[in-house]
């Protein structure tokens, strides 16, 4: 996947990408390669942004991040979120795992971490066994995409 699209800098990039390149003080890869396309880069932001507001912690949303990127063998983006997840302070052994598809020790977070695995290898058609499992093993199963009462719209 590293050769699909151009490693733009801050002076290559398109003029509507250049304002998120410079957000950390340098350009990881992934974003620098979403800036060919500022809608994707954009979109891509967002999402983060969202995603930073659900009910995992910031552990588990690198969980999440990383077998994704395991399983999607973006090498990109597992560097991205890799460099993440030394920032929040995840264990380097559970970095190391994530990155190779391993199980995880702690319990709960290798209960997220195969849950997601189905998720992806079943494109979204997890049997209903495994979310039970799931269910079992994290009270806050289900609560990933749930918005907190306050960002809720009003109707």
């Amino acid at each position: 996947m590293t050769g699909l699209f151009p490693v733009h800098t801050i002076e290559t990039a398109p003029e509507e990408a250049r304002p998120a390149l410079t957000q950390l003080g340098f350009v990881p890869t992934m974003m620098a390669k979403f800036a060919d396309a500022p809608l994707l880069l954009q979109g891509y932001q967002t999402a983060a942004g969202l995603f930073d507001k659900t009910s995992f912690s910031s552990i588990e949303r690198l969980v999440v991040l990383l077998t994704a990127s395991y399983l999607n063998n973006c090498d990109f983006c597992m560097s991205a979120h890799s460099w993440g997840a030394g920032r929040q302070g995840l264990d380097a052994d559970v970095i190391a795992a994530l990155r190779e598809g391993q199980p995880l020790v702690d319990a709960r977070l290798e209960a997220l971490r195969v849950f997601v695995r189905a998720l992806i290898l079943k494109r979204g058609a997890v049997p209903e066994a495994d979310q039970r499992a799931f269910s079992r093993r994290v009270s806050r199963a289900g609560r990933l995409l749930r918005r907190s009462s306050a960002s809720q719209p009003k109707s």
